[in-house]
């Protein structure tokens, strides 16, 4: 059965990968099935040890996003 966020649903088998702090899914939109996304989970233990590392990450991928063509 499939994980639902917002409007993005994954599933824990689609297995990307993982980091020193977040697990990585495959997931789609639901409004769009066809477009494939990357979820990123977090936990809170790990999020409280490397939030300035997350908060890098966030905007390095928000300046990718822009910069699409």
């Amino acid at each position: 059965m499939p994980e639902t966020i917002g409007d993005y649903q994954y599933s824990k088998r689609d297995l990307i990968g993982h980091g020193a702090f977040a697990i990585v899914f495959l997931g789609r939109t639901k409004s769009n099935p066809e477009q494939q996304v990357a979820i990123k989970q977090i936990t809170k233990k790990q999020l409280a040890k490397s939030q300035s590392l997350l908060e890098k990450e966030i905007k390095i991928l928000k300046a990718r996003k822009e910069n699409r063509l």
